[in-house]
């Protein structure tokens, strides 16, 4: 007899992550802002309609539709970052980011594990509600989307020791 066992699943595995493939990426926001700032003012000044502003401005139609029925200026609408908001608000971001460049000049070795640990207690004194564990510290998912967005983090890897410095 064979017994059937179940594969032990990694951690990775458990948890969903959506992975992009840069050579699947679809064909988002390839409209020129400026353009698309005087398509929304010209639409909102009833100057043009939807349709005409989209076709002389070379825009997407549903786009300007949508971009100049909301309630933003121009330059925000334009502005607006595709995808999921992040946590914390920019300027909450920013002081982590100011934190943890301090801390990164006075230690000089910055762990993966110091940079959630300081974002999950500037959450929680702010008040803000997280979806990380009560462990004290921020997932491993954040912190990659967190490098993401500031790129002026180097990361270093060093061979000699298990604990590797990632910034």
């Amino acid at each position: 007899k064979q017994l059937l066992c179940k594969r032990k699943e990694s951690l990775q595995e458990q948890i969903p992550r959506r992975r992009v493939d840069p050579r699947n990426k679809s064909k988002v926001k390839l409209w020129n802002k400026e353009d698309m700032m005087k398509a929304i003012r010209a639409v909102k000044e009833k100057t043009m309609g939807v349709n005409k502003a989209s076709i002389a401005f070379s825009v997407p139609r549903t786009t300007l539709h949508r971009l100049s029925r909301s309630d933003l200026t121009p330059e925000e609408a334009v502005h607006n970052r595709l995808g999921r908001k992040p946590l914390m608000p920019n300027e909450l971001e920013q002081e982590l980011v100011q934190n943890v460049i301090v801390m990164q000049n006075k230690f000089n070795k910055l762990e993966r594990r110091d940079v959630c640990k300081l974002a999950f207690q500037i959450c929680e004194k702010n008040g803000i509600k997280h979806p990380f564990s009560n462990n004290g510290m921020a997932g491993r998912a954040w912190f990659y989307h967190f490098m993401n967005r500031h790129k002026e983090f180097i990361t270093q890897a060093t061979s000699s020791s298990c604990q590797k410095p990632l910034l």
